[in-house]
């Protein structure tokens, strides 16, 4: 049940919801949130992210959601990309230990090298959902939107009392 009330407050947020920016933001931010395993400090530095921006809850949870399907494909990818950059380049060692030794940065768990390389994974693919979820939710209003609001049957249901009615208990939060 609770699927279905996402899958209407997404529908909502992409039909009358705040600018693409922001939701593609939010689904941005959200899938970040989703792809770094366990609670590293980033992943909290990414929820303060969220509720401090002007960014889409809704978004931000399906992201998450989206983000966490997408961290169980990507894990041995991110592995691998983490075991490089810790233990391959021996001229990150040096690095890596100065920065575990400092006490606010062994928070970022980068000793872990999933959590390493699904952060960096997580800032590769920020940009790219952010570019790609404006486009769509634009095309989205701009042509799926135009497209119903123009059908016989759509303008039919619409118009009738038991939309008003289903308006109406929807506001009320009953629905």
């Amino acid at each position: 049940m609770i699927w279905m009330r996402l899958v209407g407050w997404i529908l909502r947020a992409l039909r009358e919801g705040p600018t693409p920016g922001q939701l593609a933001a939010g689904l941005a931010l959200g899938m970040a949130l989703g792809l770094i395993d366990g609670w590293p400090i980033q992943n909290w530095l990414l929820l303060l992210l969220i509720l401090i921006l002007s960014v889409n809850i809704t978004m931000a949870l399906a992201g998450a959601i989206l983000g966490s399907l997408l961290g169980l494909l990507l894990d041995p990818l991110a592995d691998l990309l983490g075991g490089w950059l810790l233990q391959d380049i021996s001229a990150l060692h040096w690095l890596w230990t100065a920065l575990y030794n400092i006490p606010p940065w062994a928070l970022t768990r980068f000793n872990n090298t999933v959590v390493l390389g699904s952060t960096v994974l997580a800032l590769v693919l920020m940009p790219i959902v952010f570019v790609a979820g404006a486009w769509a939710v634009r095309s989205y209003r701009e042509r799926v939107l135009t497209r119903l609001k123009g059908m016989r049957w759509v303008q039919a249901i619409m118009g009738s009392r038991f939309y008003g009615w289903f308006l109406k208990v929807q506001d009320m939060g009953l629905i």
